[in-house]
């Protein structure tokens, strides 16, 4: 408000203090206000208020073999921030996902609260269960990760270069 005031070339020395108090008793600037001060009714918070508590994994591959027998890429991308991190891996497997997580999830950002991943049989095998049940991490699968157009376009990326 005061900076629609003073573009129209006014000032006087208590504008912000009069603006505040104008606002603050104005019905109609209440009501259309950004910032819902109350609730809405019926709703429902999804997922974590905390940054990088909430991981989608996924194992691309195979691609054109790499130096050292590199074929497959580990891709974990945050729920809310979208930040992603990679790892080119010798093979899927769930040992080779377990050290992924921990070097580029755990040690980086801290123990998530949950990781997401496709119902494959190297996320589901002992390893990676016990290795999420030992941090407290909830594993949930799911048919198709919420970040799978990120992943795809990542491969498609890699396969042309």
């Amino acid at each position: 408000m005061v900076v629609r005031i003073t573009k129209q070339g006014y000032y006087w020395p208590s504008m912000h203090r009069e603006a505040a108090k104008t606002i603050q008793d104005c019905d109609k600037c209440k009501e259309q206000s950004a910032i819902r001060k109350v609730g809405v009714d019926g709703a429902i918070a999804v997922g974590s208020t905390r940054p990088f508590s909430y991981w989608g994994i996924h194992i691309l591959g195979p691609l054109p073999m790499a130096p050292g027998g590199l074929q497959f890429l580990a891709i974990t991308v945050e729920h809310s921030t979208k930040w992603v991190e990679a790892k080119t891996i010798i093979d899927k497997n769930a040992r080779q996902v377990e050290k992924f997580v921990w070097e580029y999830v755990v040690c980086r950002f801290g123990v998530p609260q949950m990781i997401n991943s496709k119902d494959e049989k190297y996320f589901k095998e002992g390893i990676f269960t016990d290795f999420c049940k030992g941090l407290k991490i909830k594993h949930s699968f799911s048919p198709i990760t919420e970040h799978m157009e990120i992943m795809h376009y990542i491969e498609k990326q890699l396969v042309r270069s």
